[in-house]
């Protein structure tokens, strides 16, 4: 996947093998190197000016890596990784905050909204500071079908699977 904003150009994918270039620039906050299941995102980027990329590896056990599971404000990559979420600050070229985040199942959209993350989960939705400390969760009687972030109304729509049960909450959690 390829983002952009006024400063930076960047490339992320999450790789199944080690990358092929010999690089050493492999970070690893969940201290997980020596599992069995490991991923590796792959992040290349470059100011817009600059002629060189600068290229980190950070190892995981994200299973998945879409357009919605990492946010660009600024010089601040903040990525979702599975329950780890965490900041790559691009200036430093590394990670500046990482935390576990306490949710049921797989988290699939991450967003940023009033300085917030907002967090869409298969069971829960998640409101954290901008520093990962929870502000809120939610959570219905099911796995969530089907989930729409509203940002001009500041609400979250949401209808389960098996009931088909509707609700709306607010951005400050509230139904």
């Amino acid at each position: 996947m390829k983002i952009k904003n006024n400063r930076y150009d960047i490339e992320i994918n999450l790789l199944d093998n080690k990358p092929k270039e010999d690089i050493n620039c492999f970070l690893d906050p969940d201290g997980i190197i020596d599992s069995d299941y490991i991923k590796y995102v792959y992040i290349k980027y470059k100011e817009h000016q600059d002629d060189f990329y600068k290229i980190r590896c950070i190892i995981c056990d994200a299973h998945l890596l879409g357009d919605k599971y990492f946010v660009l404000k600024d010089n601040i990559l903040t990525l979702m990784l599975n329950f780890t979420i965490l900041k790559f600050d691009l200036n430093l070229n590394d990670i500046i905050l990482v935390k576990d985040v306490d949710t049921v199942a797989c988290n699939y959209e991450l967003y940023y909204i009033d300085n917030d993350y907002l967090i869409i989960g298969e069971f829960e939705i998640t409101r954290l500071d901008d520093s990962f400390n929870m502000i809120w969760q939610w959570s219905g009687l099911d796995i969530f079908d089907n989930v729409v972030v509203d940002f001009n109304k500041k609400l979250i729509f949401i209808t389960e699977f098996m009931n088909s049960r509707s609700y709306s909450i607010t951005f400050d959690g509230k139904e």
